[in-house]
């Protein structure tokens, strides 16, 4: 997954300086619909448990009941919910950033979205790599308050070296966040 963040981006600026904008997203909305047509294909598993029906509204009930019942569910639902709406969303500025900021077009685009996702995959590898972890509530507060400090310095950067290794960092703390948050709930 996290090798794709690197490569997908990568070739897709390339694609969209040879190509343009029309026939990249047509590639992609083709290559979109063959992966659901091969999901389609995949045989559902013959489960043999017993279902018992209850509505979706007392099912979300019972989730929001648990949440607050547990104090350690809601802090991380809490600071899910403000990282994913306050932070996780400058990937969808990355296209303006690249115009109108650095100007360096769809292959530096390429390029931004591949050092975010060379991050990502440097964040997998060193958590992967630290086990069980004692301290992973620190670990986490660390990655989310690194995460909004480089955001920060990333939206003032005029220079494309030096956005770079922003979105480099910007990768760790994002994955690294999302990977500690869930293996905590």
């Amino acid at each position: 997954f996290n090798a794709m963040r690197i490569i997908a981006p990568s070739i897709g600026g390339f694609l969209i300086a040879f190509l343009g904008m029309a026939p990249v997203y047509f590639i992609g909305t083709i290559l979109a619909i063959i992966g659901v047509v091969f999901i389609a294909l995949i045989p559902e598993k013959d489960n043999h448990q017993v279902k018992v029906k209850t509505s979706f509204n007392a099912d979300v009930m019972d989730g929001i009941k648990y949440m607050y019942q547990n104090k350690i569910i809601l802090t991380l639902f809490i600071l899910i919910l403000f990282t994913t709406l306050f932070a996780q969303p400058f990937q969808f500025l990355l296209p303006i950033f690249a115009r109108d900021i650095l100007k360096v077009g769809e292959v530096g685009l390429g390029w931004m979205m591949a050092a975010s996702g060379i991050g990502a995959v440097i964040a997998t590898l060193i958590i992967a790599s630290l086990g069980d972890y004692p301290r992973k509530s620190c670990l986490l507060l660390g990655f989310m308050g690194v995460l909004g400090i480089m955001l920060g310095v990333f939206s003032f950067s005029t220079i494309f070296v030096f956005s770079l290794i922003l979105l480099l960092i910007l990768g760790i703390c994002a994955t690294g966040f999302n990977t500690m948050s869930n293996t905590m709930l």
